[in-house]
């Protein structure tokens, strides 16, 4: 009976697309709450290095241990288990472990419980991402994914916007440890309805419904050393470190750096956060029309994508040149928010190529990837910061820049989907038929 949930729940046909998009809601509430558990050491950062004696190092340190584990565990989970194990059962498992990590910094709180603690959040919540995306894909063809996926992906992005507003208060009136109190209480009620509501889609990899043979190993090793898997997954970096930078640095900035105070702070990072939700789902609907067009995911994803790279590195340049806080708010936001569509672009990219056995594992190990910019992005700003004081984030930003200027490069001349779609098709030409639709 306890393993109960991990069986398949298929779905009557006449109900299939409102229990899709019934499912989709779901993964874009997990990965809501998902944002909450990530934020509220920056919200609380504050308090954190007062009561535990920290210096900005030490924060960074901190924000960095959420990291540590969190690319290396998501390629160990989708190398070993996402083919094994359906992403509803896998989500489920994770959402239980977000919940029990909370539990020890509530307790016993330290720099010690709460790098060790937050190191197993992150491990568990790295491959939470990946593996909602891999689910809700289940439900839709190739040709329809983006704006699914653009809803699981704004999940953390609505979590931004409305965590502030919620944990700040909460911290304010009851201490920090009210605030991981907070996100375990949410996190127990998400797995509850998780248990209740979870089901699994017609396209499934796992199991009796899954629809196609299992590739030949020499043709599934081919596909993941395609070109433009690579090459995505280094455009994906790129806007990572932006989204690592934010979620660890953004809240200390506005609050300690350019002089808000915490309340002003929280409603200005969600209001980042609110632009970068408009910029994530108006970049998948345009995407998701072009392809339905008939454009090559090369003219109605890739380009969208360097252009947003772009824009996005010049307004980090621009916020070290101007004046005033204000200024600087507005252009940070605009280089923050326009990171934010590749990271709803890129799965679209490798969920197309890779055959429909390959999807979850290549979704969870290629995005984890991407995520291993979070290992390094806190704690070098905390470094920089720990050197020259605030002043230490000019040059920090000066580096999102440079890495988001790189990342448009590699797009621009690298990543050619198209080209590796119709390697895969050669190469398996029963595999994954539905991969092409809407790339012609």
């Amino acid at each position: 009976m306890i393993w109960a949930f991990a069986k398949q729940r298929p779905v009557q046909p006449d109900r299939m697309r409102n229990t899709a998009w019934q499912m989709v809601a779901i993964l874009c509430l997990g990965q809501m709450l998902n944002y909450f558990d990530r934020s509220v050491v920056g919200i609380a950062a504050k308090d954190i290095m007062h009561d535990l004696g920290l210096t900005a190092a030490d924060y960074g340190m901190l924000s960095s241990a959420f990291f540590g584990f969190y690319g290396i565990s998501g390629v160990l989970v989708g190398l070993i288990l996402s083919q094994r194990i359906r992403p509803r059962v896998l989500l489920t498992i994770m959402i239980a472990i977000w919940m029990i990590t909370q539990l020890p910094i509530i307790a016993a709180p330290s720099f010690g419980i709460l790098i060790l603690c937050r190191s197993l959040l992150g491990a568990a919540e790295s491959p939470s991402i990946s593996t909602s995306v891999a689910a809700a894909h289940e439900w839709f063809p190739s040709e329809r994914r983006s704006i699914p996926t653009a809803f699981v992906m704004i999940g953390p992005l609505l979590g931004s916007i409305i965590a502030p507003p919620i944990l700040t208060p909460i911290i304010a009136a009851y201490g920090w440890k009210a605030g991981f109190l907070a996100c375990g209480l949410l996190s127990a009620a998400m797995l509850v309805l998780l248990l209740v509501a979870g089901r699994d889609g017609p396209d499934s990899a796992i199991g009796p419904s899954a629809p196609y043979p299992r590739m030949r190993n020499d043709a599934s090793t081919k596909v993941w050393r395609q070109p433009a898997i690579v090459a995505v997954t280094a455009v994906g970096f790129s806007t990572y470190w932006i989204t690592a930078f934010a979620v660890a640095w953004l809240f200390p900035l506005l609050d300690m750096g350019l002089g808000y105070d915490r309340q002003t702070a929280s409603w200005l990072c969600s209001g980042v956060y609110i632009l970068g939700a408009l910029f994530l789902f108006g970049s998948s609907t345009l995407s998701q029309a072009g392809l339905k067009k008939g454009l090559s995911f090369r003219h109605a994803v890739v380009w969208p994508i360097v252009v947003y790279l772009i824009a996005g590195s010049s307004a980090f340049l621009a916020t070290i040149a101007v004046d005033g806080p204000l200024a600087k708010v507005v252009l940070l936001a605009v280089g923050i928010s326009l990171a934010l569509p590749v990271t709803g672009l890129v799965p679209i990219i490798v969920s197309a190529i890779a055959p429909v056995e390959e999807r979850n594992r290549m979704l969870v190990v290629t995005l984890s990837l991407t995520s291993l910019a979070g290992m390094v992005a806190p704690y070098a700003t905390g470094l920089l910061i720990n050197q020259q004081g605030f002043a230490g984030y000019v040059p920090a930003i000066a580096l999102c820049a440079a890495i988001l200027l790189t990342g448009s490069l590699i797009a621009a001349f690298f990543l050619h989907p198209d080209n590796s779609l119709e390697k895969v098709r050669r190469q398996s030409p029963d595999t994954n038929p539905t991969a092409l639709r809407g790339t012609s």
